[in-house]
């Protein structure tokens, strides 16, 4: 009992200082965290078109997408067709994605990334 008595002492005294240094440091962890987080990756929680690429690095993540639309049909209808007539690969047209431009786009200025 005298030990919570002593706490609710120093509290009522410091109550000031732990206002002030309680959220500073919360802060500078903050800023630490931010400014060790390597440049070549992305955000964390980071989407692209409905697939999560937080914290891949660029040319990953590209792989990534590039996968995802190879292995993703076209659904071809034709007149008033319930249902598709021919689901083909994009390949088959001989169409490619290449994703890596795309994501080299994707940064913002140093100066954003702090809180």
């Amino acid at each position: 009992m005298r030990n919570v008595k002593h706490v609710r002492h120093w509290l009522n005294v410091h109550r000031r200082q732990l206002y002030i240094w309680a959220p500073s440091t919360l802060v500078v962890l903050l800023l630490i965290a931010q400014l060790a987080y390597p440049s070549g990756r992305l955000l964390p929680w980071q989407t692209v078109d409905g697939v999560a690429l937080g914290g891949m690095q660029k040319k990953d993540a590209a792989n990534t997408l590039d996968k995802k639309y190879a292995a993703r049909t076209l659904q071809l209808y034709f007149g008033d067709a319930n249902k598709p007539q021919y689901t083909p690969a994009p390949a088959e047209f001989g169409l490619v994605t290449k994703n890596a431009k795309r994501l080299e786009q994707m940064s913002y200025p140093w100066y954003l990334q702090r809180v």
